[in-house]
């Protein structure tokens, strides 16, 4: 498995109101380009009339472009700007997705999975999902 991903983010600009030191947030953008290397591997069980469909996915993932969004604001009262940065996440991480998917009849499935970034500085992402799907 090989992937390729190019992201844009534009935060547009605004001000605050109704405090008594609104800001003035400046718009920005970055820009994310991230290769993901790696295997995939599922295997079909049939189980009389049931199919029982378990999947694993592991990539090394690496971020050429994007370290932390940075946020500038200023405020009428105060000259200057104030630009804000996140903490660096570092460039390269291990994705890893673990699932399994059950057909019960052909109009009638759930899914249950895991997905996971492990290993960057200051960030790890992990989530579970789950699932029903009805076709008619």
């Amino acid at each position: 498995m090989a992937a390729l991903q190019y992201t844009l983010v534009s935060v547009d600009g605004f001000n605050e109101t109704g405090s008594l030191l609104p800001l003035q947030v400046h718009s920005d953008q970055e820009s994310s380009l991230r290769t993901d290397v790696g295997i995939r591997a599922s295997y079909t069980w049939q189980i009389g009339n049931i199919q029982v469909i378990p999947t694993l996915m592991a990539a090394w993932e690496h971020e050429y472009f994007y370290s932390s969004l940075p946020i500038t604001v200023s405020t009428p009262e105060f000259p200057g700007n104030v630009t804000l940065s996140g903490p660096d996440e570092g460039r390269n991480s291990a994705i890893v997705n673990a699932g399994a998917a059950i057909q019960w009849t052909p109009q009638i499935s759930t899914y249950i999975g895991y997905q996971g970034q492990l290993g960057r500085n200051n960030y790890t992402s992990n989530a579970v999902t789950g699932g029903f799907s009805f076709s008619f």
